[in-house]
């Protein structure tokens, strides 16, 4: 078993104390930088600050953005997002008989009303 010795501190001397004391002036103290007033610079809104885009330079900033965008895979795996759905006993009671009479998964029962109804909305803007 090893034992720790405990070491006793040494009061710092006059020349340290100064010393610390010009090296702590030097770094900047976050403390008194919370209390300091703002300036008028500083309440300037950042929109100011940006560049204004004109019509065009907004359509083609949008272009190289979905440019940028990866294609949605229809049939992709399954790991993006998940979401708890609470159900009453009536949804669930529906869900459970629609399952039953598709021979689908309740979850792909969701999945496949989601894509009809996609379809249909879809076909109504059309």
């Amino acid at each position: 078993m090893v034992i720790k010795r405990r070491t006793t501190h040494k009061t710092p001397t006059a020349e340290e104390i100064e010393r610390f004391a010009a090296g702590a002036d030097t770094l900047p103290n976050t403390a008194t930088k919370a209390t300091t007033p703002r300036t008028a610079k500083a309440r300037q809104p950042v929109a100011d600050k940006k560049p204004k885009l004109t019509p065009t330079d907004k359509e083609q900033t949008a272009q190289q953005r979905g440019a940028h965008l990866p294609t949605l895979q229809p049939h992709a795996k399954r790991d993006f997002k998940a979401i708890r759905v609470p159900f009453n006993e009536f949804e669930f009671t529906q869900l459970e008989q629609i399952a039953t009479k598709t021979g689908r998964s309740k979850l792909n029962c969701i999945r496949w009303a989601l894509s009809k109804l996609a379809e249909q909305l879809k076909e109504d803007d059309a």
